[in-house]
Formats: C-alpha cells, structure tokens, sequence
C-alpha cells in the first residue's frame, strides 16, 4: 500500500511539474500582449467595418489614412469624428469570472487637406486598442490554517477554479484586487502622392502605450508607465473606376521597458495588409488579409493571418448598406504564469505563499459577422457599423459611429439681398 501510495505521488508531482514548465512567461506586459488582441484590438473606421473592415483597397476621407496612407483623397477638407464602443465581455481567465471593457469610446479624431495639386496631408488621434480587466482578484494566504479548496457552484458542484477558504471562517477571506488597465494612444502624421490611379503613403505614428496597475506576484506596488515609440507605416494603393487593389507595411519594433519592480525586453509584432476590390454597378466587393508575425513577441505564438471581406451597395436615395464577415485566429491557447518579482524589491512575506500563480487563456478564433449603414448630407457623412461575433470562446461585439464634418458648416452665412 505505502509503494502504491509513493508512485501516486510521484505521478502527481511529475504532472504538475510538466504543466508548469508549459506554462506561458509573457514577454510583455500583461494586459498589452497581443495574445489578449481579440478584445483589446479595435475595428477602426466604421465605413470599413460595415464591409468586414476591408479598407485598404478604398480611398476616402481624412480617416482613409489609417487603413491605409496612401488611401486619402482629399475632395473637400473635413473634420473625422468616431465613437467606438465594445460592451463588457465575460472570461474566466483567472480565477473566477471577470470582465474585459473598454472603458474610452472614443476612436478616432482627424483631419487633412491638399498640401500641393498631388500631394496630401493627414493627421489623426486614435486608439487603436484599449482593454481592462475588471478585476483579477488574487487571493492572499492570511495563516497556515488555510488550504486550497475547489468551491461550490450554486448547484452543489465543484468548480474548476481555485480559491482559498478558511479553516476558522470568523478570520474571512484577504483578496488583493487588481485592474489591469492598456491603451494604445497613436497621434498619426500622413504624407501621400497621388497621380493619376496610382498612389503611395507614408504614415508616422507616435504611439504611447499606457500601462496601469499591472498585476504582479510578490509585489503590492501599484505600477503605472507610459512608453513612447515611433513606428513608420507605408502605404500603396491603385485605384480604378470598378476596381482597386492597396496594400500596407508597418515594420517590426524593438520594445525595452523598466517598471521598476520587472524589465521587458521584447518586439512588437510587423503588421502587413494586402486587398483587393471591385464595383459592379451599385454592388461592390472586397477582401483583405492581415498578416501579423505574432511570433516573434513569444516562441510559442503562432503567425496571425486575419481575413476579411465584404459588400455593398447604394440605393437610388444614396443610402449605403454594408455586410461583412471577418476571421480573427487565435495565437495561444494554455496555461500562463503571472510574472512575479524575482529581485529585491520583491516582497517575501507569507501573503504570496501558495497563490495561484496563473490561469488559462481559451482556445479562441474569432468569426465576426458585420453590418453597415452610410448617408451623405450637405455637410455631413454619416456612417454607422456593428459587428458581433458568432463564433468564439469569449462574447465579443463592437459598435461604431462616425461622422465626416464639413467645416463650412459652422461658418455664417451671408444674408440674403433682399434681408
């Protein structure tokens, strides 16, 4: 019996040893990784996302720069606002159930006009991604007497997630909370030359990635970090009557950041973009496919190849309506390890003894299904999308709503002669 026993455990010990060793170290910061994309990432442009966000084909207005920098032509100077807005969505990837949000609804702020006869500027405000977590509870050891318990659902049955209970229920429970918070803040000049069909662009983003309150094991410090980075984008795009074809490249960066109590030392992922379209009369048809080297942030990522496509048409009133479809794939799925402080700010107190260390990232590729909607007035476009995922591990949907503005608008008008 007692040797039955010892090669249970030693079966025991050597599964939880494997599973740790396959546990993901994340190479950045938590909430920033691009593993967490399929809520974080925004569908910016809410004329492109009413076509499955296949945009880099189509020229447009002063928001055209961000699909692509060769994509804006300049027809009239106009003021681009753009509410976004991604209703809270359940996970469960530590712990008990939580919630992602986007706590910023705003998009996109732009403008831009004719520099010379071919030549364009641009320059735009956007947020190309915001997450939060709401919240990672960390439960704290408080004595000895706890011990590791799976609690009971509503039902009576055991659940798959870990806790601590007390073994003397008057001391209650120490839960240390956390609210990972990131947004990517991008301020984007624009240059483009345009001659005829053909057209090329060169973007230059500034881009500040804001980092609050990063959960971290055996530390209570309340870590809140803004990095500034430069990342360059080009653009080209041949656009014909009933047919278009553009594409885009923004290289791979090199990111260091101290936080004080952890270092990084990784690279943000390149990001390429290639489509194609064509306009049959009042129907018209696009796809795109997005490449991401996801890979080279973590060994164990997969490349991430993101596909798109659309349509439209415009009724006799000149409403435009739009369906889309887009296929967002996943780059990890398993357990991960909460980074902990190794050095010696690291806090060594029996708090941290036996907290569960990580938890699980699903299993999640994405298929979205899009809707659009678009009207021109005499000073104003409108342009309204929504896009809902119908197949995915975690809920997710968007909701955007844009307005092309006309400056002329706000200026007065003469009176009339005969006033």
């Amino acid at each position: 019996m007692r040797n039955t026993l010892i090669i249970i455990a030693l079966i025991l010990a050597t599964g939880l040893g494997a599973q740790a060793a396959d546990s993901l170290h994340f190479s950045l910061p938590l909430p920033m990784d691009p593993v967490f994309d399929y809520f974080g990432l925004s569908y910016m442009g809410s004329k492109g996302l009413g076509r499955g966000h296949s945009a880099v084909s189509f020229t447009g207005g002063e928001e055209a720069i961000l699909a692509n920098p060769a994509a804006y032509k300049a027809a009239s100077s106009n003021i681009y606002l753009e509410l976004l807005v991604k209703p809270p969505s359940k996970t469960n990837i530590y712990q008990k159930g939580s919630d992602f949000s986007a706590p910023l609804p705003i998009s996109t702020v732009a403008l831009g006009g004719e520099l010379l006869p071919m030549f364009t500027w641009g320059a735009a405000y956007s947020l190309p991604k915001v997450i939060r977590l709401n919240s990672m509870d960390i439960p704290l050891n408080q004595s000895k007497e706890f011990r590791r318990r799976h609690p009971l659902s509503g039902s009576g049955q055991n659940t798959s997630n870990l806790a601590f209970g007390a073994a003397n229920p008057n001391l209650g429970t120490n839960v240390h909370s956390r609210y990972p918070l990131y947004c990517l803040h991008q301020a984007t000049g624009n240059l483009a030359f345009h001659l005829g069909p053909l057209n090329l662009g060169l973007n230059l983003h500034g881009q500040f990635h804001y980092i609050d309150d990063l959960p971290v094991l055996r530390s209570f410090a309340s870590i809140r970090k803004t990095k500034f980075m430069l990342r360059p984008q080009a653009g080209f795009l041949y656009d014909k009557a009933n047919w278009g074809v553009g594409a885009t490249y923004m290289p791979q960066a090199n990111l260091d950041w101290d936080m004080d109590v952890i270092s990084y030392e990784s690279k943000l992922p390149a990001l390429a973009a290639f489509g194609a379209r064509y306009q049959g009369g009042k129907h018209g048809f696009s796809a795109q496919a997005d490449w991401e080297n996801t890979s080279i942030v973590h060994p164990d990522y997969k490349d991430r190849l993101t596909l798109k496509a659309g349509y439209e048409t415009t009724s006799r009133k000149g409403t435009t309506y739009r369906l889309g479809y887009i296929y967002h794939p996943g780059i990890y799925s398993g357990f991960y390890t909460i980074p902990t402080v190794t050095t010696a700010f690291a806090d060594t107190s029996i708090w941290w003894q036996d907290v569960p260390t990580g938890g699980k990232i699903p299993k999640n590729d994405q298929h979205f299904l899009t809707v659009g909607l678009g009207k021109n007035t005499k000073y104003v476009n409108f342009n309204l999308a929504f896009a809902y995922q119908i197949i995915g591990a975690e809920p997710m949907s968007q909701v955007s709503l844009s307005a092309g503005i006309n400056p002329e608008i706000f200026k007065r008008k003469k009176p009339h002669p005969a006033e």
